[in-house]
C-alpha cells in the first residue's frame, strides 16, 4: 500500500504493484497522464529527495536521485 512504500526503509525492496488491482479511476487517469505530451512532477526536497539534515543549507541530493530524475526527465 502507500502507506507502506512511506514507512519503508532507505535501500529496502519496493512492493510489486500489480496494475490489475489499481481502482479503475486510477488506472484512467495513469493511462491519461502516460499519453500527455507534456506532464509536470513535482517532488519535495528535504526528506523526499534528500536525507533530512539539521542545517537546510547543507541538504544535498541523496545519492542516485539525480540519475532518477534525469530519467523521468527522459
Amino acid at each position: 500500500t502507500a502507506d507502506d512504500a512511506l514507512s519503508r526503509p532507505p535501500g529496502a525492496p519496493e512492493a510489486h504493484l500489480d496494475p490489475a488491482h489499481l481502482d479503475p479511476a486510477l488506472r484512467a487517469a495513469l493511462d491519461a497522464a502516460a499519453g500527455a505530451a507534456h506532464l509536470v512532477v513535482a517532488s519535495d526536497f528535504d526528506g523526499t529527495l534528500s536525507p533530512f539534515v539539521d542545517d537546510p543549507s547543507t541538504s544535498r541530493l541523496a545519492p542516485g536521485a539525480r540519475e532518477l530524475l534525469d530519467a523521468l526527465a527522459g
